[in-house]
């Protein structure tokens, strides 16, 4: 998933939770799309 974002907004550091930047995130929803486990999601 990391690697599909296309603005990079998104990194990871071992193991640990991905993290996404809200200041590079476009909001494009492709990570959403693409989760496979539905654990990106927009806040209402």
């Amino acid at each position: 998933m990391i690697d599909q974002c296309p603005v990079g907004a998104i990194s990871q550091q071992g193991f640990s939770l991905p993290e996404i930047d809200p200041d590079t995130c476009i909001e494009c929803g492709h990570c959403i799309t693409i989760c496979g486990r539905s654990a990106v999601y927009r806040k209402p």
